[in-house]
């Protein structure tokens, strides 16, 4: 409703600045690690609340999460480091704000984060675990 209401009486000029200020502000470079980076709060929680022996118990329950883990932070830095270069094309010209955002968040992402995770969890599947292991 508050969108209605903005669209309908927001001059075209007012709302084109403010979607692209919003625009740029997604795509600004600390952003992105920020948004990838929050995959692994869990992780890092996991870390300080369990004891030093907390690994060795997951890798008994679930041998291949020490393949996924590393696998995570590769594929997170890549789509960290694609999303430096989607914003810089973007500011030097190259394609606009307006292009490089959904290029990023529909194409790039997914291609170098989910897809690459759902295939290594879907090989993977009886010996990871995405939640349990958290708790062992």
């Amino acid at each position: 409703m508050v969108q209605r209401v903005l669209r309908d009486h927001t001059p075209p000029e007012l709302m084109r600045a403010v979607s692209s200020r919003v625009l740029l502000t997604i795509a600004t470079p600390w952003c992105v690690p920020l948004q990838v980076g929050a995959v692994f709060l869990l992780e890092t929680f996991a870390l300080l609340l369990n004891d030093a022996g907390w690994w060795e118990r997951v890798l008994a329950l679930y041998p291949a999460q020490s393949v996924l883990e590393p696998s995570v932070t590769l594929f997170a830095a890549y789509a960290v480091e694609a999303g430096m270069l989607v914003h810089r094309l973007a500011r030097r010209g190259v394609i606009t704000f307006a292009q490089a955002v959904p290029l990023y968040a529909k194409g790039v992402l997914p291609l170098l984060t989910l897809l690459p995770m759902g295939c290594l969890f879907w090989w993977k599947r009886d010996e990871v675990s995405f939640w349990d292991f958290f708790w062992c």
